[in-house]
């Protein structure tokens, strides 16, 4: 459990980061092999990609400070998308090795 607590408090760390656009803790965060994946389906590669991918300006989706413990260093969030006069649900996977964030995925629930 309390293995849990501590992966839940990077990823909470994660979010904050990113929404305020906190570029070096969201980095520390990552493994250099890590891979993105946004709710359109384009996948990013590596710190590089996804340091490009984190200074693009997008609309950041509404997550829940709830992450879900699926199994092992598995998590999951839901959240919605707003584009033009629709919200869009959306899911994220966030898996961890050895103490870092290897693959996020986020897609239409």
């Amino acid at each position: 459990m309390a293995d849990h607590e501590e992966f839940i408090a990077k990823l909470r760390t994660f979010q904050k980061a990113r929404k305020e656009h906190d570029e070096a803790t969201f980095m520390s965060l990552l493994s250099e092999d890590a891979e993105f994946t946004n709710p359109r389906g384009t996948s990013f590669k590596g710190t590089e990609q996804i340091r490009a991918w984190f200074n693009e300006k997008n609309d950041l989706p509404e997550w829940e400070d709830h992450w879900t413990h699926i199994e092992g260093h598995h998590f999951q969030r839901k959240g919605t998308m707003k584009k033009f006069l629709m919200t869009f649900n959306l899911i994220q996977d966030v898996w961890f090795e050895n103490g870092k964030l290897v693959k996020a995925v986020a897609r239409q629930a």
